[in-house]
C-alpha cells in the first residue's frame, strides 16, 4: 500500500488539531479563533478558507460542528468519544470514578468527573450498556475508609501541577510536624499519589537529589517566572532507590531483613505483595519472610503493626529500630 502524500498527512494533522481546539471549548468559537489557536497552541500557521473546508470536511465526515444561527462551531465531545472508546473502556471507567473520591472538592475531582460524564454520556451507546452504567452504582462501590481530604488543598494542587507542567520554580511554604513552616525555593518534578495522600517530588534549590513532601502539609504555593530543565539522572536515581523503598520515603541503609511471624498470619501475609524482594517460607508454627529493603522508620513502623505476631527480627540494627519506636 502506498504511503499517504504529504499533502494529505498534513492535512490530517491539521484536522485533528481542529478537533483538539474545538474539544477545549464548552462554548461556540468563530473559525478566526480556531486560525489563531491552531498557530499559537499547535504551530500551525494556516488561512481562514483551509479551517473552513476542514470544518466542512468534518461535517461530511459525520460531525455536527456548526452550530444554529451561524453563532460558530462546537463539537458535541459525548460523540467523539463514543467512536473512540469500547463500550468495555467506558464501563471501566465509570467505575473508576469512584476511586478519585480521595479527592473530592479538587480539581482533580471535577475534571475526572467531567471527562467520565462526556465519555459515557454519548447517546450513541446502545440500550443495553446505558442500562449497565446506571446500575453501577448499586452493582459497585468503593469504601474510601479513613483518608486525608483534599478539598482544602484544591488551589496548591492546581499550582503545582501547572508548575510541574510548565517547569516552573516555585516556593512552598513547608510545615513539619512540630516545627515552623519555612519556605523552601523547589523546582517541582511530579506528583505522586501513594495510598491515600498526594506528595509532591522535587528538588530543593540547595540540594542535590530528589526530596519528597506532603502536599497536606504544603500552606502555600508562589510560583516563580523562572524555569528549570528536568535532570533525568537524578530522576533514575531517584526510582532505583524507591524500588528498593518500603513505601514512598527514599532513604535508610539497604538491609537483608528476617521477620519470623506466627503461623495465624500466614494468609494474611501470603494476600499481598508487600516488595519486590519479598520471600515468604512457611515452618511448622511460623511464617518467615525475607526481604532486601532500605531499613527505614516507615518500614520500623509496618513491621511495628503486626504487634505480637511478630516473633523475632533480624538483623539486631532493624529490631532496635523496632524497639525503639515501640518505647
Amino acid at each position: 500500500m502506498a504511503a499517504p502524500k504529504k499533502d494529505s498527512r498534513e492535512q490530517m494533522h491539521r484536522i485533528f488539531s481542529v478537533i483538539r481546539v474545538l474539544i477545549n471549548h464548552r462554548n461556540p468559537v468563530s473559525s478566526k479563533q480556531i486560525v489563531d489557536e491552531l498557530e499559537q497552541d499547535y504551530g500551525i500557521c494556516t488561512t481562514l478558507r483551509t479551517v473552513q473546508r476542514d470544518l466542512s470536511t468534518l461535517e461530511s465526515l459525520g460531525y455536527n460542528v456548526k452550530c444554529s444561527g451561524g453563532q460558530g462551531y462546537l463539537l458535541n465531545r459525548s460523540e467523539l468519544a463514543s467512536m473512540i472508546f469500547t463500550d468495555a473502556e467506558v464501563q471501566a471507567l465509570q467505575m473508576s470514578r469512584s476511586i478519585f473520591g480521595y479527592f473530592e472538592g479538587t480539581y482533580i475531582k471535577k475534571q475526572v468527573d467531567s471527562a467520565i460524564s462526556m465519555i459515557t454520556g454519548s447517546t450513541n451507546r446502545d440500550n443495553l450498556t446505558k442500562k449497565y452504567l446506571a446500575e453501577l452504582e448499586d452493582n459497585f462501590m468503593v469504601h474510601l475508609g479513613p483518608h486525608r481530604q483534599f478539598a482544602n488543598k484544591n488551589d496548591i494542587i492546581d499550582e503545582l501541577f501547572e508548575a510541574v507542567n510548565g517547569r516552573q520554580k516555585v516556593v512552598i511554604d513547608y510545615h513539619r510536624p512540630a516545627m515552623k513552616t519555612v519556605p523552601l525555593q523547589v523546582d517541582p518534578y511530579r506528583i505522586i499519589l501513594y495510598r491515600d495522600t498526594l506528595y509532591l517530588l522535587a528538588l530543593r534549590a540547595d540540594a542535590e537529589s530528589l526530596q519528597v513532601f506532603h502536599i497536606s502539609r504544603i500552606e502555600s504555593v508562589r510560583t516563580l517566572s523562572r524555569k528549570f530543565r528536568r535532570n533525568t539522572a537524578i530522576i533514575e536515581k531517584f526510582e532505583d532507590t524507591l524500588s528498593d523503598c518500603f513505601g514512598i520515603f527514599a532513604y535508610g541503609k539497604l538491609t537483608d531483613v528476617t521477620i519470623r511471624f506466627s503461623k495465624s498470619v500466614r494468609d494474611a501475609l501470603q494476600e499481598r505483595v508487600w516488595h519486590h524482594s519479598q520471600q515468604i517460607t512457611e515452618e511448622k508454627n511460623s511464617v518467615t519472610l525475607k526481604l532486601r529493603v532500605l531499613a527505614s522508620n516507615e518500614f520500623a513502623a509496618w513491621i511495628l503493626g503486626w504487634g505480637k505476631e511478630v516473633k523475632e527480627i533480624t538483623p539486631k540494627a532493624v529490631a532496635d529500630m523496632v524497639a525503639k519506636m515501640r518505647g
